[in-house]
Parts: C-alpha cells; structure tokens; sequence
C-alpha cells in the first residue's frame, strides 16, 4: 500500500507548495 507515501507527499506539498 501506498497511502502512507501519498500523505507524505501530500503533507509536503501542503507544508512548502511548489505551485
């Protein structure tokens, strides 16, 4: 399972937003 990949990559995105 991937899901705890994909909150980590979330959370990040979320923290420091590249867009």
């Amino acid at each position: 399972l991937e899901f705890k990949r994909t909150l980590v990559i979330n959370t990040f995105a979320f923290d420091r937003p590249d867009h």
